[in-house]
């Protein structure tokens, strides 16, 4: 009966194996759009408002700004504190987020988010329905973590330690968190408090040593960009953070694509009659080599590629699991949690290829696929909310506003011309160059080269060989900010400089 039901809904989640959900590679929780603030509002909602839900953040935020244009006599005369009117002007211009070309008629309240407080009323995913929250995603990430449960759980803990406004923060994110707390609507409850990580690994200790992912660089710079806090202004530090969760969180999602595109391939090949190939299977399930892009090229196509090839493989390992389970073959429900568990499955289908082959399972998934062409175009469905996912989460924020286009400087994909058509191609902002640097440098207590520098991008799946750095346009935002340095000695003839000069 499960099969005849997978046969009739393939992409349905309800239809997927028990073994499949318990992967390690599952895609959870499902990406959809989300911008760099996006990310950073739901972290702080994830971390520290437990209770509020994303669904009710837009019609906070509009009662909110009600409040703030028609305020209650008390809030009109209050001794020593901001004038009515100057607060709104705070509100209108100087918290004010840019909306996109798309969004230009739409009202609806969009800040940067600076101070938690702010999480309460504007950026989540969406404006109506039930939005997903990114901050689930970071938590996802956190759970690759080569430190373990304990290690993920302390770098939760001081992800909230850090977003706190407390007296090591700036005089302006003090003000701001003062007088929030003092404009909020009455029924507005949730108090900012520490939420547990809860149980979130994904994956043991030992295989998070054995697999080179995105996990290990992100979770590193976000402890190195956490310790950064009390030397910038709220404003910097909050820029540094947010650039750092979009390169980790997209950079993860991508990974996750590889992982499905290498375990498909290895069934294939049993499906096959060819014996697996899991001596290398760690290594085969790393960041590949060359990368997931290289510096400069197009991004969006190669995106597209590797969700697509998810998508196929995500039928695919389903298809697989449920004909096996379907001929009586004994799975283990945790037979994909685990690099022990993952070989042990494929040379169970391996040794099981001639039952299996009864099933035509290669030909039937060509038929699968042609059930939802929109999905397989990454037109519709998931893939296209991942397609958005990467695409807003990495891009430089597109203004309605053009006095306001160099907004956002965290990006790492940029258009390419002026144009609306323009590709995407692969390209940091100032803000994410310089983010990245002190990252890499922050490693070592020895001077670090440029091609140390690639290697730290190269953690993110971002290729670029050394010598080709001063050419492109990642080495003249470098050399500008004063990233990178002439030296003979040096790899490439350049030494990288973190634009931080302090022992954290």
């Amino acid at each position: 009966m499960a099969l005849n039901e997978f046969y009739q809904s393939p992409t349905a989640s309800t239809n997927h194996h028990a073994a499949y959900k318990a992967a390690f590679f599952l895609m959870r929780p499902a990406p959809e759009y989300a911008t760099g603030e996006v990310l950073m509002s739901s972290l702080y909602r994830k971390v520290g408002f437990p209770s509020l839900s994303e669904r009710n953040v837009p019609g906070q935020g509009s009662e909110f700004y009600r409040r703030v244009q028609a305020p209650t006599k008390q809030l009109q005369s209050r001794d020593g504190k901001i004038s009515a009117r100057g607060w709104n002007k705070v509100i209108d211009e100087v918290l004010k987020s840019p909306k996109q070309p798309n969004q230009s008629k739409q009202r609806f309240l969009q800040l940067m988010p600076l101070v938690p407080e702010l999480a309460l009323y504007t950026s989540s995913a969406r404006l109506r329905g039930n939005p997903w929250n990114p901050g689930d995603l970071v938590q996802r990430v956190l759970g690759f973590s080569r430190q373990g449960k304990d290690g993920a759980e302390k770098t939760w803990k001081r992800i909230f330690d850090a977003l706190t406004v407390d007296r090591a923060d700036d005089v302006w994110a003090r003000f701001l968190a003062e007088e929030l707390t003092a404009w909020r609507p009455p029924r507005i409850s949730h108090e900012w408090e520490y939420a547990d990580l809860g149980d979130v690994m994904a994956i043991s200790h030992d295989d998070a040593q054995e697999i080179h992912s995105p996990a290990k660089s992100f979770h590193e710079d976000l402890d190195a960009v956490l310790r950064l806090k009390p030397y910038l202004t709220r404003r910097q530090w909050i820029s540094m953070l947010e650039s750092v969760l979009r390169i980790g969180t997209a950079s993860h999602v991508l990974w996750i694509c590889h992982v499905h595109e290498v375990v498909w391939g290895e069934l294939q090949r049993c499906l096959s009659g060819k014996v697996p190939l899991t001596d290398n299977l760690n290594s085969d399930l790393s960041i590949p080599s060359n990368g997931f892009w290289a510096y400069g090229d197009k991004a969006l196509p190669k995106a597209k590629d590797m969700i697509r090839k998810y998508y196929i493989a995500r039928i695919g390992i389903n298809h697989v699991l449920q004909v096996a389970n379907h001929i009586g073959l004994e799975i283990p429900g945790d037979c994909l949690s685990t690099l022990e568990g993952v070989s042990s499955f494929l040379h169970t289908i391996y040794e099981s290829h001639g039952k299996l082959s009864q099933h035509d399972i290669l030909s039937k998934q060509r038929e699968l696929l042609d059930m939802e062409p929109r999905q397989l175009a990454c037109a519709k469905g998931i893939p296209s909310n991942m397609i958005e996912f990467v695409r807003y989460s990495l891009g430089q924020r597109q203004t309605a506003e053009v006095e306001l286009k160099g907004y956002d400087q965290g990006y790492y994909l940029r258009k390419k011309e002026a144009y609306s058509a323009a590709p995407w191609i692969v390209s940091f902002g100032p803000v994410a160059a310089m983010a990245l640097t002190y990252c890499c440098a922050i490693k070592s207590k020895f001077p670090r080269n440029v091609a140390d520098f690639c290697k730290h991008l190269a953690g993110y799946g971002i290729y670029i060989h050394p010598n080709d750095v001063p050419a492109s346009d990642l080495g003249s935002t470098m050399t500008n900010l004063g990233l990178i340095l002439d030296s003979p000695d040096a790899e490439g003839g350049m030494m990288i400089s973190s634009p931080f000069k302090l022992n954290v």
